[in-house]
């Protein structure tokens, strides 16, 4: 329930009503001077989010000529989020060069805030509210908190033994062998227990005492990754006993991890995972079942069709690769097909 004036088109919930009235703030983390409260709807271009937004109400400073939205005041200083590898922290206005938002891919007015990364040389920025959606954001403000500069640290995945002959932390009381021979016979049940895809091309490393075997590039997966669907770091876990567990849903499509590794957060009460190929895939995405680049540009709540497979996607994420020069989408499970196949019935991929 909640209050409304259909003469204005405005309306209040009821938390809102029974609070009192703040007719003046003072806000100095955003603003030097008072902020008044502007008592009519109006369409005002907030500074810190260069959004005219007039359904929230505002704050105003007549001599600076500042607008600020209500809720834009309890913007974060410093975030961390997934769409980029660095934290970034808000500015007030960009420098005189044509910037494009890295979440909705949108060009930035560089009159107004926003955020940009604190890496020097590095000119990744994004929208206010894009920046701080809650799919990209965790919540949580980082100014003051001092970055845990191990957490980025590469894990090798393998130690290297000899020429051709590598440890992996999956299959650590063995060895495991590189196979370059190009020539072998197509066995569709030598499946590769990283990706659970069979091996018919490129190289692979088996195991020098049983049928363990990894393709050559899933041997070499990164241990630790930031994937642009999820805030927090993911870790490569192995698991290849190939029981099915409902727990063991991919976040991204509507695969089962019934067999291989997967990604999964290490935040408690967190239980996002990826399969390793919904994990390497990311963006720009360029796919060959479409002419233009594809981008993650989903906002919380929206929910669009794969033009591939017809299906509204029903996964956690409900993520989207998404073109910005048309209303293409793609879903995860499309996205992460294979381009090649074999058929033991037929000698040609």
């Amino acid at each position: 329930m909640f209050y409304y004036c259909s003469v204005c088109d405005y309306a209040m919930n009821i938390a809102c009503v029974e609070k009192p009235l703040v007719l003046s703030i003072d806000h100095s983390k955003w603003h030097e001077h008072s902020l008044a409260l502007f008592p009519r709807k109006a369409c005002l271009t907030c500074d810190l989010c260069g959004l005219d937004d007039s359904t929230c109400p505002f704050y105003i400073c007549p001599p600076c000529d500042f607008v600020a939205h209500q809720r834009c005041l309890s913007l974060p200083r410093v975030i961390r989020m997934s769409r980029h590898l660095h934290r970034i922290s808000f500015t007030p206005s960009f420098d005189e060069k044509e910037l494009s938002c890295g979440v909705c891919r949108r060009k930035i007015d560089n009159d107004y805030g926003g955020y940009s990364c604190i890496k020097d040389g590095c000119c990744y920025a994004a929208h206010s509210r894009c920046a701080t959606q809650s799919n990209v954001w965790d919540g949580i403000e980082l100014e003051g908190v001092v970055e845990d500069i191990g957490e980025d640290e590469e894990v090798e995945p393998f130690v290297r033994i000899s020429d051709g002959i590598i440890q992996h932390f999956s299959h650590q009381q063995h060895h495991l062998r590189l196979d370059e021979d190009t020539s072998r016979d197509y066995d569709e049940n030598k499946l590769c227990q990283a990706c659970a895809m069979p091996i018919f091309c490129g190289n692979f490393y088996s195991c020098m005492q049983c049928d363990f075997i990894l393709h050559e590039a899933c041997a070499n997966l990164s241990r630790r990754i930031h994937h642009p669907v999820h805030p927090h770091m993911l870790t490569l876990v192995a698991r290849y006993d190939g029981v099915r567990n409902r727990e063991d849903r991919c976040s991204t499509c509507i695969r089962l991890s019934v067999a291989g590794f997967f990604y999964e957060c290490g935040k408690r009460e967190c239980y996002f995972k990826l399969h390793v190929q919904c994990g390497i895939v990311s963006e720009p995405l360029v796919h060959e079942s479409h002419i233009h680049p594809l981008f993650l540009t989903s906002k919380p709540g929206e929910y669009r069709k794969c033009c591939v497979c017809k299906i509204l996607s029903s996964t956690h994420t409900r993520e989207t690769f998404n073109c910005i020069e048309c209303d293409f989408a793609l879903c995860f499970g499309c996205a992460t097909l294979p381009q090649k196949v074999m058929y033991k019935h037929d000698k040609h991929t």
